[in-house]
């Protein structure tokens, strides 16, 4: 998301990325910190949302909650990112107070805006963008922008233009759709309100009765 190719080819930061109000951070825990490693589990208040992550070999405390207006984030400043932390998380109960203290105690843990990228052309000469360089959103897939590149490229042996003049289509229209809707995701992942907490959890619900019910079909086929 903070390209340096970006930056030295198209142009500042500034000019594409945008935060969507919340900052996400999160820490590496022992094995044991997980019970199920099938199984991801989820808290949610109005505000704050922490999710313990099985993840594929390491298990992840993940916390996601509202920036402070005006934003107290610099990327370097480890010591200002715990603090952060450890303030939005001091009245949540639960094992919160826990996955708070390993997350002070790592060395490096991860910190950072959850931010949307939007560039007008993603080439420019030789140069290539892909991934959250080119249109970060939480959804989006780097290696499928990859994968479509490395076709394009075999396609079009030596011009590089015309492969990335057809690399890019293919990836625009679903990269929009997204985009568009990452705003309302976000606000839906981490409400701030009872209420809203409350649709959130009757969607999520919904969305996972379709997707066992879907598993199931393609199950019996």
């Amino acid at each position: 998301m903070q390209s340096t190719v970006r930056r030295l080819v198209f142009g500042p930061e500034r000019q594409f990325a945008s935060d969507l109000g919340l900052y996400g951070a999160t820490v590496p825990l022992e094995p044991d910190a997980i019970e199920d490693p099938t199984e991801m589990t989820t808290l949610t208040v109005p505000n704050r949302m922490l999710v313990l992550h099985p993840s594929r070999t390491t298990p992840l405390a993940i916390f996601t909650f509202p920036a402070a207006q005006p934003a107290p984030h610099h990327r370097k400043n480890i010591a200002l990112h715990k603090q952060t932390v450890a303030d939005a998380y001091a009245y949540v109960r639960w094992r919160a107070p826990k996955l708070v203290a390993a997350f002070l105690d790592h060395p490096a843990p991860f910190f950072d805006p959850p931010t949307t990228v939007r560039v007008p052309s993603w080439s420019l000469g030789r140069v290539v963008l892909l991934g959250d360089a080119a249109a970060a959103t939480a959804l989006l897939v780097a290696m499928a922008g990859a994968y479509a590149l490395a076709e394009e490229l075999a396609a079009h042996p030596g011009d590089l233009a015309r492969a990335f003049a057809a690399y890019e289509p293919r990836l625009r229209r679903e990269v929009g759709m997204r985009q568009r809707r990452v705003g309302l995701l976000s606000r839906l992942m981490v409400p701030r309100t009872g209420p809203g907490l409350a649709v959130r959890n009757a969607v999520g619900r919904a969305v996972s009765r379709t997707h066992r019910i879907a598993s199931l079909e393609a199950g019996n086929r």
